[in-house]
């Protein structure tokens, strides 16, 4: 349930960095094949969009014209070559592979 707040390591009386040896065990969680599916499903999101939390409703984009922004930030939404940087990184990293990522849409070398 950590969150990663940094709260238990600023509490701790002898200095040890919990939320950094959480984290570390959470990664040897990942890599031996351990993840929640809903973790699983953010992470499929980041590959197809670059954004774990994307704006995919047309609903954000268009509060954010009413509010005089433009539709999207300045992020990888904006930038579609952006995305496919990601993805690549992702693919040699074997990020992919990790969380079960099948690619079956048209991402080509995504």
């Amino acid at each position: 349930m950590c969150t990663t707040c940094g709260t238990c390591t600023d509490r701790c009386p002898r200095k040890i960095d919990v939320t950094e040896a959480i984290l570390f065990l959470r990664n040897l969680s990942c890599q031996a094949g351990y993840m929640r599916p809903e973790h699983k499903g953010v992470s499929h999101k980041l590959i197809e969009t670059g954004h774990a939390v994307p704006i995919d409703d047309e609903r954000w984009s268009k509060m954010r014209e009413d509010l005089g922004l433009p539709s999207l930030p300045p992020t990888v939404h904006s930038h579609p070559k952006a995305v496919k940087e990601i993805q690549h990184i992702i693919k040699k990293t074997g990020f992919d592979k990790l969380v079960g990522y099948k690619e079956d849409k048209e991402d080509g070398d995504s």
